[in-house]
């Protein structure tokens, strides 16, 4: 079967962006992610393009139903073309959405991972706001504690990499995934790969599940 549309599912500190983007590299899919697209249609100077542009700079949330327009509109631009979707569908209506308008998913790669994996990858993580570059207290510390080593500038805790909001983030989507999980996993497409590895290894699972890959 013709693996030409992928869908990666994964808690936040998961690894789904890096491993996307390592299939996108090796296996020439488009790497769609929802941070992306909401990005460039938000820059065009289109109907759907101009209204997402008001409502993030008024800073409200982007309602489903731009959202759902926009994805598929970005996926008919791609047909014939092979991809991968990182960030959308998050939700079952989403899903929903897709699949009455004949858009379907050849296989659904899930990157199962604890809640505490996720708080020790998440909360040890220091940004750089300046220089956009990211640490980790153990995985990947700065050369001097503190400082990053391009910029020089304070490295700094993100809100959203507080333990306590990794924990929030990572109830949501249980909540919201779960559903998504039993909508796909009835299709029999979803592939289920453990995500507590290191990002290597999680690569090579990927590969040879997925890839089918010796």
């Amino acid at each position: 079967m013709a693996l030409d549309k992928l869908l990666i599912l994964g808690a936040p500190g998961s690894g789904k962006g890096t491993q996307a983007k390592f299939i996108a590299d090796q296996y020439g899919y488009k790497h769609i992610s929802s941070g992306d697209i909401l990005r460039k249609t938000a820059s065009e100077d289109t109907e759907i393009g101009r209204q997402i542009a008001a409502i993030i700079k008024a800073g409200e949330l982007v309602p489903d139903e731009l959202i759902n327009q926009m994805f598929l509109n970005s996926f008919k631009q791609l047909e014939g073309k092979k991809i991968i979707c990182d960030g959308y569908p998050r939700k079952l209506s989403q899903a929903e959405f897709l699949a009455e308008n004949n858009f379907v998913f050849d296989a659904v790669i899930y990157l199962n991972v604890s809640l505490e994996e996720v708080t020790d990858r998440i909360s040890g993580r220091l940004t750089a706001k300046i220089s956009g570059e990211t640490y980790h207290i153990k995985h990947r510390p700065p050369k001097v504690e503190g400082v990053c080593d391009v910029s020089g500038e304070k490295l700094i805790i993100r809100e959203d990499d507080k333990p306590e909001t990794v924990k929030k983030r990572y109830s949501v989507y249980l909540k919201e995934t779960e559903p998504l999980l039993e909508f796909y996993g009835s299709k029999g497409v979803v592939i289920e790969v453990d995500s507590e590895k290191s990002i290597d290894v999680v690569w090579k699972d990927i590969e040879r599940v997925v890839f089918k890959k010796k």
